[in-house]
């Protein structure tokens, strides 16, 4: 069952007493400790709930400081980005739409104009087959 990879060390019977501990942290060698409050170090009172706790471990673990600020630079950015497109896309659809207004306001003109010059059209064909359909000299009798 114990498997050796090659360029790690071996596990040794020594971590077997670690097992029901929770470390969250570790210490890297020649790294100095960011405070005497480590969460491996640090006792919590047994009656404090998991919630507690669990910004406990937040607040003190550098890693999860580092991760929280870059979270929070991210989310920053994201929401910078998203606020800034859909401001940009809000003007263009507002232009369009105007633009689009303007357009069927002349549309709207050009119809109108168009219905009366068909109405003046049937006036005038109705004028013209009365001319043309007409006599304009009486029939002479000799």
């Amino acid at each position: 069952m114990t498997e050796l990879v090659r360029g790690e060390a071996s596990e040794s019977d020594d971590e077997s007493h670690l097992k029901g501990a929770n470390i969250f942290a570790s210490e890297i060698p020649g790294e100095a400790t960011e405070s005497d409050e480590d969460f491996y170090e640090k006792q919590t009172p047994a009656l404090v709930n998991d919630r507690l706790i669990t910004e406990t471990h937040y607040k003190t673990n550098l890693l999860q400081r580092k991760l929280i600020e870059t979270n929070i630079s991210i989310f920053k950015g994201l929401s910078a980005f998203v606020k800034n497109f859909i401001t940009t896309a809000s003007k263009q659809l507002l232009n369009t739409d105007q633009l689009l207004m303007k357009s069927q306001v002349s549309m709207q003109s050009v119809l109108c104009s168009l219905k009366n010059s068909q109405i003046n059209m049937k006036q005038l064909h109705e004028k013209a087959n009365d001319v043309f359909s007409t006599t304009f000299l009486p029939n002479i009798n000799i």
